[in-house]
């Protein structure tokens, strides 16, 4: 198979040479990436637990499954479950259970579904982030499988760069550079007509897409399963709103769509905002991103400044903790610490941690936040005994006991590991 001459096909990935030669320029598809952010096995995990079943019976939450055109509200026992095993035996499942009729799974949030597959797709993107900025309002990532004709949604348009990962099956993508229509509508299922103005790129297992924002697009299957996984980096129309209803979703509502909303009063701006990050002792500095500072001015109606700087410190954690990839999934059971334990941070994770917090301090990693009363001495002391590895009696010798539930929440957290 091969793509059609306006999209270069490379076979050497490199996040500087991208940045600098496709990045919201054009699209481009490279062959057989080395160390891609996603496994079939991992992402297969990751579609269980995103499937597994709610009390009432209905589709949960993020999850959408459409058979022909209908869409499922109950969808019995058409999801994948674990005990399929991997995607091949699903496929062989729910194509008895449908007598051959097409189907299309879809799964939003889904880096916050598996812990393995969090931590490679966070890898994988860091690079990416050196050159144009954390997102504050987080990269989705979404998966797709199936043997629909085409995707539910027809032609449409994100507010995304999209990197998408083929990995069982091949997936055509086909493209438009303007919007092929004239009526005033946001997609198109039946796109017959607009087939002359495109133009097809095909998806093997192991490549890489992107495309730009500004391009319409709808991904097709042929029939044949196929699965993949895109990830989409906000940028086309990016308002400082998105960041803000973010940070202060659960704020009166009034105050973003009142009589003067919060929306209406914030210009566009560019998404490359880049979050600060922490300096050498994990500690959060006090720049934080130009939509929290505008909502800070407005939003003091709302709350009084102390209340307002936790709020802003504890999101700017959350965002510079989760390096773009948001919700991050959720932390694992809280085990209790024995002194004998020897634990210590986990590789390539940073603990950051800020004092603007009435109530203490606030510890942020992998996504998650918690609050502490130790004294920011202590508490940077215990950060920084952590690179190495150490028993839980040393650690705890020279610090208060609220160490401990410190370390254990850490651990639930991802950030730290037992030596075992």
């Amino acid at each position: 198979m091969k793509s059609i001459d306006k999209v270069p096909v490379e076979t050497h990935f490199d996040w500087e040479h991208f940045a600098g030669n496709y990045w919201n320029q054009r699209p481009v598809l490279y062959r057989a990436v080395a160390e891609p952010p996603f496994e079939v096995g991992e992402v297969f995990a990751a579609t269980a637990n995103a499937c597994a079943p709610v009390s009432n019976g209905a589709v949960p939450s993020g999850v959408q499954l459409t058979v022909e055109r209908e869409q499922q509200r109950v969808p019995g026992d058409l999801l994948p479950a674990a005990s399929d095993r991997d995607f091949d035996g699903y496929q062989d499942r729910v194509t008895a259970a449908l007598d051959g009729r097409r189907y299309a799974l879809t799964i939003n949030a889904f880096h916050s579904h598996e812990w393995r597959l969090w931590h490679r797709e966070r890898r994988f993107y860091r690079r990416l982030w050196d050159h144009v900025g954390i997102p504050s309002t987080s990269a989705i990532t979404t998966m797709f499988h199936g043997t629909y004709e085409h995707s539910p949604v027809g032609v449409h348009k994100d507010r995304f760069a999209t990197f998408m990962f083929g990995l069982k099956g091949d997936k055509r993508m086909r493209f438009w550079s303007r919007k092929p229509w004239t009526e005033d509508v946001s997609s198109v299922v039946d796109y017959a007509e607009y087939l002359p103005s495109s133009f097809v790129v095909e998806v093997e297992p192991g490549d890489l897409l992107y495309w730009p924002s500004t391009y319409f697009h709808v991904g097709e299957s042929g029939g044949a399963p196929a699965t993949s996984v895109n990830v989409g980096v906000p940028h086309d129309e990016h308002r400082a709103v998105y960041d803000t209803q973010k940070f202060f979703a659960d704020i009166d509502r009034d105050v973003f769509t009142g009589v003067t909303p919060v929306s209406a009063a914030m210009p566009a701006v560019p998404v490359d905002l880049e979050a600060t990050g922490p300096d050498a002792d994990g500690l959060l500095p006090d720049a934080v991103p130009e939509p929290l500072r505008f909502a800070a001015e407005v939003l003091r109606q709302s709350l009084d400044d102390q209340r307002l700087d936790e709020r802003i410190a504890r999101a700017s954690l959350t965002c510079v903790s989760a390096e773009g990839l948001e919700p991050p999934p959720s932390p694992r059971p809280r085990r209790p610490l024995a002194d004998a334990d020897v634990i210590h941070a986990e590789p390539e994770v940073n603990v950051t941690w800020t004092d603007r917090d009435v109530h203490g301090r606030m510890v942020s990693v992998n996504g998650h936040t918690l609050t502490t009363t130790m004294e920011p001495s202590r508490l940077r002391g215990l950060l920084r005994a952590l690179r190495a590895p150490s028993p839980v009696s040393e650690l705890l010798r020279d610090h208060e006991s609220e160490a401990r539930n410190v370390l254990e929440t850490l651990e639930s957290f991802g950030g730290i590991r037992r030596a075992d």
